[in-house]
């Protein structure tokens, strides 16, 4: 949770500023909840070498792709 140095001040001189701070504060958590979790899907996923020049980069894949079918790709 955000912590607001002035929190007891500003609840109880500007309530509805501290209820939106409040909603503010439970939104980011949740974004930052989503990311977590995409970060540990993206974890388990099997990591693949690639050939990276420049013209492109190639890779293997275990499947076919379709023309215009999007994928994912994470470099680090």
């Amino acid at each position: 949770m955000l912590v607001w140095p002035f929190r007891a001040h500003i609840r109880h001189d500007l309530p509805d500023v501290a209820m939106y701070l409040e909603a503010i504060n439970r939104k980011v958590k949740r974004v930052a909840q989503a990311l977590v979790a995409d970060e540990e899907r993206f974890l388990r996923k099997p990591i693949r070498p690639v050939n990276l020049r420049a013209g492109g980069i190639g890779f293997r894949s275990p499947g076919t792709m379709a023309p215009a079918r999007y994928f994912e790709m994470r470099v680090s």
